[in-house]
């Protein structure tokens, strides 16, 4: 046993001491970022910035005669290009000819502006923080060329603090994004001061708690990996010199024990590698069981599996079970493997359709950007490593019974696919079924295939030209179910699209409604209504009423309600309308609805303002004692993101490229410049909810909201397109994974020893030739993918300058028309302009 020990650690040696070079830098980086003194660096370089930029403001005040050009507007094109260029605010304020007052005469910035009790302070240089961040600030009071007097004002900027945190407008330090995870401003003193130019503190930094290097410095995290994989082949050869003393068995029991073994410790112990730090391992990204807890965890099954069967696969070599004379014993084995073969199909074909529908990855190839925000890539790869393992799998299985099954013929498909009709009885998921079945389906033709023996005999180097075949194969496969799947979605959520928009286009249709509605009966008004009688108990119970029942209703209406006496008289409501107005518009112009005492009034295809009245009876006499009108007026509604500014608004990608709205078959509202019909014909009209008519290169949802109102969702049928790019993403995704496994199948060979890496390079002319095949492929690969992605880029920013320009343009125009318009100066010196508020 001694011997066996001192075997392995001299096989192993370099590996052993690479893997343990690597964990150490990975961990004395780590002690570094998360420590203090990459901290103190942080604090030097905001100092450094701070302090270069004060210089620099002192240079220009300095400058008499350039402060003048600047307050009497009098400087070059050069001179104002330079100012403008500083990466801080610069504001000169001077007196008017009678000294009344400061006045702002120049600027370079802005961002920001110096307030008021600013400018009636003291000179002086301190921490300052207004509506946007924190700024470095100086006064200065300095003397012009011509005699008059200037306060010069810097505002130079240290981090930035929005009041709403929003994409792109995220609190961040100046020059140094990084630093806003690491560390905070504080004014209590601490061990990191960061001072001005004359040595004086403006404020100190404090490090942040619980901060993770790893997550933040991809070289960690990098080097961390590269040492477990290491260890991987260290587990790897150890289980091959067990295979060679003590036979097969032992030593694929010992590489799958301590892996499993060493999975399990990670699970049961998350903080041992803290691996929720990455966005990889987050589950609300993807999850799909204890297991596949997230799509890091699905990567590394993934390989792990990959890893396993391909040990198996070459450890057994040309095994086979061979035949009993026990019919029973074949029979048994026979089944074990193809409900092993068949029981792995549908949990891999499951686990292809949970990445699509479960995971918020994108697999809209036809987009480059949304593929690089959604760890895409990482998703194919993982699929990749997936198919990989069931290739080799179901290599082992028909290995190790095909002298059972080669004299079953035609039987073997029957017992395959009855496996498989048994098993899918046991699958509750209805919304599988199609998928099952083409699962199903696929599973039959590769066995026909693997019966073949086309490139069966592929080994542990992935020769080639035995690889390229069932690469294509899978490839092929593994886009047809996500596509299969992705178009489900996309079919579904157009449908709720439309319906949104039929919903919309149809006021009978405001369910939620009767429900608010269903609070508001005779006892609950006979209960309160004598409040609304007095002026304060009125307002109060107004917003009470609008507050608890319609609530969910206010980002698309504006409730008001309206109360009056008896004798029709108003009590108290704001704006003062008449009963006789809101009686009238309800009987004459409101249309019924399903719901007892609303009606609607249309504003547009889309907007209706409803109205709702109720009269409220003594219960004894009878007699009409009161009326209440509710009156909810539909708004431009605005989301959470209202702040940003709406040139820089995207199309929400919910919305469809195209559609159209039908009333009365009229076409009434249009998105795009799809050619709409503007009146729909009888041979036009759907004869079912939802009907798809291909044209043109478009698919078009036509969608029956009742016998006479339509909704037409219409989409770019760019299917081919999309087929050939997603089957181009898995080749190039297999070609990576058998790239790197070539590099794992080296390091386990070589194990690091020079020599036998040298011997490696040695190739034969065969090794030559694929050699030049493979560079010559995968640099073509590159060059077309960079022109690409160059490609899209550049249309990207191009598209967007236009439409920036495009906005810009009718911004300037509608601000020349409003200040053209007559206007009056008040008593401060302002210039005022008539019109209301929303006009302005």
């Amino acid at each position: 046993m001694k011997s066996f020990f001192i075997d392995i650690f001299r096989r192993n040696i370099y590996v052993l001491l690479t893997a343990l070079g690597l964990f150490l830098t990975g961990y004395f980086l780590n002690l570094y970022f998360s420590g203090d003194t990459s901290v103190a660096e942080l604090r030097n370089s905001i100092q450094s910035f701070l302090q270069e930029r004060e210089k620099d403001f002192e240079r220009v005040t300095r400058d008499t005669a350039l402060l003048t050009e600047l307050s009497k507007m009098q400087y070059s094109k050069k001179e104002l290009d330079k100012i403008v260029e500083k990466k801080y605010g610069i504001f000169l304020y001077g007196s008017d000819s009678v000294g009344s007052g400061l006045f702002l005469q120049f600027w370079n910035d802005q961002r920001s502006q110096p307030t008021t009790a600013l400018l009636s302070g003291p000179d002086t240089s301190s921490f300052l923080q207004l509506s946007n961040g924190q700024y470095d600030y100086i006064k200065k009071t300095v003397a012009g060329a011509d005699g008059r007097s200037l306060v010069a004002i810097a505002l130079i900027p240290i981090r930035w603090q929005y009041y709403i945190t929003l994409s792109n407008l995220t609190p961040e330090f100046v020059d140094n994004p990084a630093a806003e995870r690491r560390v905070q401003i504080v004014m209590s003193p601490t061990d990191l001061p960061v001072l001005n130019s004359q040595g004086v503190p403006l404020f100190y930094l404090e490090k942040k708690p619980g901060y993770q290097a790893p997550a933040h410095i991809w070289p960690i995290p990098l080097l961390i990996l590269l040492g477990l994989l290491l260890v991987l082949i260290i587990i790897h050869n150890i289980a091959h010199t067990i295979r060679e003393r003590w036979g097969a068995a032992w030593g694929i029991g010992f590489l799958i024990s301590i892996i499993l073994l060493l999975r399990i410790v990670i699970y049961l112990s998350p903080g041992l590698l803290n691996l929720r730090q990455f966005d990889l391992f987050d589950p609300t990204i993807y999850s799909s069981g204890i297991i596949l807890n997230s799509l890091g965890d699905l990567v590394i099954n993934s390989f792990l599996f990959c890893w396993i069967i391909m040990f198996i696969r070459r450890e057994l070599s040309d095994y086979t079970i061979p035949q009993s004379v026990h019919r029973w014993k074949n029979w048994l084995w026979m089944s074990v493997g193809l409900a092993l073969l068949v029981t792995t199909t549908f949990l891999f074909a499951n686990i292809v359709q949970s990445l699509v529908t479960d995971a918020k990855i994108s697999f809209n190839v036809t987009n480059f950007f949304s593929l690089l925000k959604n760890y895409s890539f990482i998703g194919f790869i993982a699929l990749a490593a997936l198919a990989l393992g069931y290739f080799f799998l179901s290599q082992v299985l028909f290995q190790l019974i095909g002298y059972l099954i080669r004299s079953l013929s035609i039987v073997l498909y029957i017992i395959t696919a009855t496996m498989g009709l048994l098993l899918l009885t046991f699958i509750q998921n209805r919304d599988m079924v199609e998928l099952d079945i083409f699962v199903l389906t696929w599973l039959l033709g590769y066995v026909w295939l693997m019966q073949r023996r086309i490139f069966f005999d592929l080994r542990f180097r992935l020769n080639v030209s035995e690889v390229l075949f069932w690469l294509f194969i899978f490839s092929i496969s593994i886009s047809a179910v996500i596509l299969f799947e992705t178009r489900k979605m996309e079919q579904s959520t157009r449908q709720e699209v439309a319906e949104r928009l039929g919903e919309q286009s149809n006021p009978t249709s405001e369910k939620m409604l009767s429900i608010y509605f269903s609070y508001i009966d005779n006892d609950f008004l006979a209960q309160i209504f004598s409040r609304f009688r007095d002026p304060y108990s009125n307002q109060l119970m107004k917003d009470s009423i609008s507050n608890r029942n319609f609530m969910a209703y206010q980002s698309k209406f504006e409730t008001r309600l309206y109360t009056y006496d008896g004798d029709e008289k108003p009590l108290f409501n704001e704006p003062p309308i008449s009963y006789d107005t809101l009686n009238t518009t309800f009987t004459v112009q409101g249309k019924n609805t399903d719901i007892p005492d609303l009606r609607y009034v249309e504003r547009s295809f889309d907007k209706f303002t409803y109205i709702y009245k109720k009269s409220l009876r003594n219960d004894t006499t009878g007699k009409i004692t009161g009326y209440l009108f509710i009156l909810s007026e539909p708004k431009e509604y605005k989301g959470d993101d209202a702040l940003v500014p709406e040139l820089f608004h995207e199309r929400s990608e919910d919305l469809p490229e195209y559609y159209a709205i039908y009333n009365k078959r009229e076409l009434v509202a249009a998105n795009g410049d799809y050619p709409f019909s503007s009146r729909l014909m009888d041979s036009q009209v759907p004869r079912s909810d939802f009907v798809h008519v291909k044209k043109e290169g478009y698919d078009e949802l036509w969608h029956r909201v009742s016998d006479d109102n339509f909704v037409v969702i219409v989409k770019r049928d760019n299917s081919a397109i999309e087929d050939i790019t997603l089957f181009a993403y898995l080749f190039s995704a297999f070609l990576f994974l058998v790239a790197l496994f070539r590099v794992a199948a080296l390091l386990i060979w070589s194990r690091l020893h020079w020599s036998q890496l040298k011997t490696y390079w040695q190739m034969n002319i065969r090794s030559q030739i694929h050699t030049t095949i493979i560079f010559i492929s995968l640099f073509s690969f590159v060059v077309i993918g960079v022109a690409t992605i160059i490609f899209f880029i550049n249309r990207y920013n191009r598209n967007y300058q236009d439409r920036l320009s495009k906005a810009m343009q009718v911004m300037v125009s509608e601000v020349q028309s409003k200040l053209s318009a007559p206007g009056s100066y008040g008593q401060d010196g302002r210039l005022y302009y008539q019109g209301s508020r929303s006009e302005l």
